[in-house]
């Protein structure tokens, strides 16, 4: 991304950032490094990580935890050794606090416990994460992270605009940091162009990007409010976590009364990230379907109907399993 940047007349410096000045109308003037150079500009990015060095320390943006909501602040990291037969997709296991995801690459597994410190110790989730992987006396050391899991509360302030870690930040179990990366970016320009290159839209930038981040956030949380286990205080505290949005409440209250998601996600205008498709697959495992209509063909099973499974089956055998 440098080279193509460098490439498109950008200058590219590597620099460490020690101190921040200030206009006297507030907004950043320079960034001062290291041996004292002050590198000034018109408009800044923050991407100085769960920091914000610019937008919290600098600017005093405050930050909103979503603590009450997901409860998993920590991970460890463990690699291990690639299989012949390289699977085609990222696995999610639910482990005892918390869950683990293992990453196909082509050199290696990436694998990962996501957990909540308040349940387990950092030396019992790697325990956990080692034995679930069979390599508990492993050489292989481990690296344990720390999580900010919330949002920014404006995600662009004055002359500065936060992206990736620094904005904010929802457990990786949808693996959305990206997504929500992407739109930000498409959303900044948009508006920022629209706006005269100032900061008319600054209020509705930052009103629509605060109902993304609650948006994902209340998909994620779906996942553990509604767990079935009950072989660990971690998961009967998720589901007994009363702390919901509205929005997310509502949902739930149409699905189990086998009502229609679809007008229901329409009404609350939630299309914009997570659509119809994507709360049918999360929900369909509990079951509450409304009624086959009254002249339902077949048996209302498309998958069963139309032999959905044989003709994938099929089309897979023209494809070497490793690709």
């Amino acid at each position: 991304m440098a080279e193509r940047a460098v490439s498109k007349v950008v200058v590219h410096r590597q620099e460490k950032i020690t101190d921040v000045s200030i206009n006297d109308n507030g907004n950043i003037a320079a960034l001062v490094t290291e041996s004292g150079e002050h590198i000034s500009a018109d408009f800044f990015v923050d991407c100085s990580g769960f920091s914000a060095f610019l937008m919290q320390k600098t600017l005093g943006v405050k930050f909103n935890s979503y603590k009450e909501n997901l409860f998993n602040d920590s991970a460890v990291v463990l690699p291990t050794a690639i299989t012949d037969n390289i699977p085609v997709e990222t696995q999610a296991t639910a482990l005892s606090n918390g869950w683990c995801w293992k990453i196909p690459l082509t050199n290696r597994y990436g694998n990962g416990y996501v957990y909540s410190a308040d349940f387990i110790s950092s030396d019992a989730a790697e325990i956990e994460l080692r034995s679930h992987l069979d390599c508990l006396h492993g050489s292989q050391s481990a690296r344990h992270l720390k999580m900010k899991v919330g949002q920014l509360d404006k995600h662009w302030e004055r002359n500065c605009l936060a992206l990736g870690l620094s904005q904010g930040f929802i457990e990786p179990l949808e693996a959305t940091a990206l997504h929500l990366v992407q739109i930000s970016i498409e959303l900044f320009i948009t508006e920022f162009e629209n706006g005269g290159f100032g900061n008319t839209h600054q209020a509705a930038y930052n009103s629509k990007m605060s109902q993304r981040f609650e948006r994902v956030r209340d998909y994620i949380v779906a996942h553990y409010k509604l767990n079935t286990r009950n072989d660990s205080e971690y998961w009967r505290a998720n589901r007994n976590n009363p702390k919901i949005s509205d929005s997310l409440g509502q949902l739930l209250d149409v699905w189990f009364n086998r009502g229609d998601m679809e007008v229901e996600i329409e009404r609350q205008n939630l299309s914009s990230h997570f659509n119809s498709t994507s709360w049918h697959c999360l929900l369909a495992g509990y079951g509450a379907f409304p009624p086959l209509a009254a002249k339902q063909p077949n048996q209302g099973d498309l998958y069963k109907d139309q032999k959905i499974q044989t003709f994938l089956h099929s089309c897979s055998l023209n494809f070497d399993p490793n690709k």
